[in-house]
């Protein structure tokens, strides 16, 4: 192997550690990207629970008061949730 051999070696394993660095810092960033929207994905999925269950309360609570105030003696046997 004749020195410019080597040199142009050496050119294209330094061309390619580059782009083996800069794949790996796109899939860095996109690893991130996607762990942000788990994240988000989790916090959404929480208020939608508590808003079920303040929902669930609301419901209760005015069935309770409709069967009070329109059926007195009336016991609520509502059930949700």
């Amino acid at each position: 192997m004749v020195a410019s051999e080597v040199k142009a070696l050496a050119t294209q394993t330094a061309q390619s550690a580059q782009q083996i660095a800069q794949h790996i810092g796109e899939v860095r960033t996109a690893t991130g990207a996607s762990a942000a929207v788990v994240v988000r994905a989790a916090g959404l999925n929480t208020a939608v629970e508590e808003l079920r269950h303040t929902v669930i309360r609301v419901v209760r609570t005015s069935a309770t008061e409709v069967d009070r105030r329109h059926y007195p003696g009336y016991r609520s046997t509502w059930h949700v949730g």
